[in-house]
Parts: C-alpha cells; sequence; structure tokens
C-alpha cells in the first residue's frame, strides 16, 4: 500500500535569489548557497539550522563534498574554495590560465576521488588535491564534444565520457572513455549515425538510441566498447533516470507511441525487459533516481491542470512506494541524498508560476523517506531484487 509522506519547507526562501544544494556524503547536512549574500552555508537535513558558514565574495558556479565529506570545494569564476570542514579553514586559490576561457560562461563539473577532485570549467579538466589545496595537473578536453558522465571508478582511476555528435573530430559521431590520470582515451565507439547517448552514472554502461520510429536502444559496455546487447521498447531520453546500482533506467514514451503520453517506461539493462506504468497524472513528469536503492521517483507540479503530486515507485514491481505534495515539478536541483533518506528539491523563478501551490523561490522543499521501510541505512529497497 502506498504511504503518504511527511514533506516540509525546509528553509524558506526570500522570494528573489534562486538557491543551489548539495548533500553531504553522510546524507546528515546540506551545503547551500542563496539563504544569504555571498555565502555558503551548512545546515542540518533535519531542522535547518545553520551549523557552519563561510563567505564567498560571489556566487559560484558550482560546489562539491570530497569523498570523506572532509571538504568541500567550490569554483567562483576564477578561483577555487577548498573548505577544511573538520577545522573550519579555508583556501582560495587562483585558477590558472584564466584568461584561455571563459569561466562566466562555463557550469563547471566535478569528478571527486579519493583525496582530490576533478573539476571541469570550460574546455579543462583540473586536478586539484584537497591536501594540499593546489592543482597538480590538467587535461584538456575535446572542443565541442558533450560531457555525458564522469566518475571514480573502482580501479581508483578517473573517467570521462564525451560525445563528439557534430563529428568536429571525428569521421562520425563518437562516444569518448577518457582516463583522466592518465590523459588518454582508453576506448572509442564509432556509430553509423547520429543517435541520443546517455550513461550510467559510474560510466560503466552506454545506451544509445536509434530512430525513433525504430524504438529500440543499443547497449555498450565503455570498458571494452563492445556492443553488449540491442533491446526494443518505447524510450523517450529527453527525461531518464538510472535506478540503484544502475540495473534499470527510467524513462518517458515518444509521444507517438500510441499509448499514455504521461506513461513511464522501466527497462531492465541486464535482460532488456521493459515495463510501463501509469503513473496516473494528467502531465508528463519529472523523473529522479535513488543513488543506493531500486527507487524512483515522479515529480508533477502545474496549476494549469491542476495537479500537485510527488510519487515514489520500486523499479523492479512498478509498484508505487508512498506519495507527497508539494515539490516543484521542473527543478533542476531535485535529488535523493546519498544513503536514499531524504529526496529535496529547490525553488526557482520558473518554478513559481507552473507551480499549484504557494512557495517562495529559494525555498528547500524536503521529504522523509525513512517511513518506507523500517531500516533506512540498508537501502529503501533491496539492491539484491
Amino acid at each position: 500500500m502506498s504511504k503518504a509522506l511527511v514533506t516540509t519547507c525546509l528553509l524558506k526562501g526570500d522570494g528573489v535569489t534562486e538557491t543551489q544544494f548539495v548533500f553531504h556524503p553522510s546524507a546528515l547536512l546540506m551545503a547551500i548557497t542563496g539563504i544569504r549574500p555571498n555565502q555558503l552555508d551548512l545546515i542540518d537535513c533535519s531542522s535547518g539550522v545553520v551549523r557552519q558558514s563561510v563567505q564567498l565574495g560571489g556566487v559560484p558556479g558550482g560546489f562539491t563534498f570530497d569523498y570523506t565529506g572532509q571538504h568541500l570545494i567550490a569554483v567562483l569564476h576564477d578561483r577555487i574554495l577548498i573548505w577544511n570542514l573538520a577545522e573550519s579553514d579555508f583556501a582560495m586559490c587562483d585558477i590558472p590560465n584564466v584568461a584561455d576561457y571563459d569561466l562566466y560562461c562555463s557550469t563547471p563539473s566535478f569528478c571527486v576521488d579519493n583525496d582530490s577532485v576533478w573539476v571541469l570549467v570550460a574546455n579543462q579538466w583540473q586536478h586539484w588535491s584537497v591536501r594540499y589545496k593546489r592543482m597538480v595537473s590538467m587535461m584538456s578536453c575535446p572542443r565541442g564534444e558533450r560531457l555525458l558522465a564522469h566518475a571514480c571508478v573502482r580501479s581508483g582511476y578517473s573517467v570521462a565520457v564525451t560525445y563528439d555528435e557534430q563529428c568536429l573530430n571525428h569521421s562520425s559521431p563518437t562516444l569518448s572513455v577518457w582516463e583522466l590520470d592518465y590523459n588518454r582515451c582508453l576506448c572509442a565507439i564509432r556509430l553509423d549515425s547520429w543517435q541520443d547517448a546517455v550513461v550510467t552514472p559510474d560510466t560503466a554502461l552506454a545506451l544509445t538510441a536509434a530512430p525513433q520510429s525504430e524504438n529500440s536502444i543499443s547497449v555498450w559496455n565503455l570498458q571494452t566498447g563492445e556492443k553488449r546487447y540491442g533491446a526494443r521498447g518505447l524510450f523517450d531520453f529527453a527525461r531518464h533516470a538510472f535506478c540503484g546500482r544502475n540495473r534499470h533506467i527510467v524513462t518517458g514514451v515518444p509521444a507517438t507511441a500510441g499509448i499514455l503520453w504521461t506513461s513511464i517506461a522501466i527497462t531492465d539493462l541486464c535482460s532488456g525487459v521493459q515495463r510501463i506504468i501509469d503513473p496516473e497524472i494528467p502531465t508528463p513528469p519529472s523523473l529522479v533516481a535513488s543513488p543506493v536503492a531500486n527507487v524512483f521517483a515522479t515529480v508533477a507540479n502545474d496549476n494549469r491542470h491542476p495537479v500537485d503530486m510527488t510519487a515514489f515507485w520500486s523499479s523492479v514491481s512498478g509498484e508505487q512506494l508512498g506519495w507527497t505534495v508539494g515539490h516543484p515539478g521542473h527543478s533542476t536541483q531535485a535529488t535523493f541524498s546519498p544513503c536514499g533518506r531524504w529526496f529535496a528539491t529547490t525553488v526557482q523563478r520558473h518554478d513559481v508560476e507552473a507551480m499549484n501551490s504557494a512557495v517562495s523561490v529559494g525555498s528547500i522543499i524536503i521529504t522523509d523517506l525513512s517511513p518506507l521501510v523500517p531500516n533506512q541505512q540498508a537501502g529503501l529497497v533491496s539492491n539484491s531484487s
């Protein structure tokens, strides 16, 4: 039976400033900007109480925690902030060669290693040591290629996957896997023609979608560059999410599929079997997946229909596990906490007019998912299924 879950406004926005947030690896805290001008705050996920703060002197383009959660790294235009949370100490480091690219037009990406972090700004990967608070190496990115995913893999090195979909550096559309530590291409997958492509967060698999009329995908092993298998079904990668340990991908369905356009497709990436579910809402929802459990969220909040419904589903059975209200339907900051206990969103300017509820810009909305199972530390749904 689907359970009603409690959703609260963890922090109320000022109605003007948009906020950014990221969960601490422990999921007990989150880092937030936008509450106070040019300031980065560390707050308690349960109470919203500010635990630590640091003055930034500007608005960060992005920020993340290191692997241990002892440091927080933020990009501020031409500088890198490395904040030691345990010692309440921080260092502000200049980014080298800043004149070579426009940081103001670049949203940084982060690839967290054990005691360091790779920062992608514009067309350059920079390797920063959080212990010594300095850059130790850099790697230029292929110009014009789209970054699909990046991760620190189990063998201890960092990789990034790019897509040359405009054939700027190859004779045909090509997926490339880069080993950042040694500045080399591990493998390249050349496609016969342009296809939509997505990559699992651990960079193990790539999925390429053939033209919509064929309703099929190819699944590629990014360690070897070999095609594992092809699968047929209904796929719309414009809305997609990978569940748990990347066993399932959840997508929308094409508008021309001949079924309800709000339907959700759940595809098992091991067997290729697809399940279609009806979320029973009048508009296609946003999709967000838990990083540890076989759970995903559908978020729909639109005053034109009207609807305000956030539901949590099992990617294994297709069953609705719980539901709540209050989350914005198109938040780019919708995410689960690392342990899967919390689901949080932030209200942006474009959300306010569309939302079927009165919440000010900058507010942080959070749902406690622990009632779904007795022991949230073990994950919301077993991944052994």
